[in-house]
């Protein structure tokens, strides 16, 4: 982890072009619902709006929410890594669904062993990571 000495050397400089990245799983105490492509976030909020739970609802639709350089969202969700002692495996980088589409459509879990890029991050292509919400 990087200390605030190393954090003032990196940003403290203009013409330094840093992004940040976050990592995933217990030691941020995160773990992002990485929504890749169209089809994926179709399918995503296609399966919200079948969601009958009003609380459940609320949750999602208060709940951090990255839009990434390349237009895709994150799902920001805080956990307690002692809830997942027994079980690490349950907080680990894994797909959950997977498109059909041409080129990347998914949605995955990232915890453990991962990392997101987030605001005021620049994309390659030159858009910024936006907080959506939360």
């Amino acid at each position: 982890m990087a200390n605030d000495e190393q954090l003032n050397q990196w940003f403290s400089i203009p013409s330094n072009h840093n992004n940040v990245g976050i990592i995933t799983g217990a030691v941020s105490k995160i773990l992002v619902i990485d929504i890749d492509g169209q089809e994926a976030q179709e399918r995503f909020h296609k399966k919200i709006k079948e969601i009958q739970d009003k609380e459940i609802l609320t949750t999602i639709n208060r709940t951090m929410k990255i839009k990434t350089g390349s237009g895709n969202i994150n799902i920001v969700i805080g956990f307690n890594p002692k809830e997942f002692d027994k079980n690490k495996e349950e907080t680990k980088n894994r797909i959950l669904w997977k498109g059909n589409e041409e080129g990347h459509s998914e949605i995955r879990v990232k915890g453990e062993g991962g990392y997101v890029v987030a605001p005021p991050s620049i994309h390659p292509n030159g858009n910024k990571y936006e907080l959506i919400n939360g």
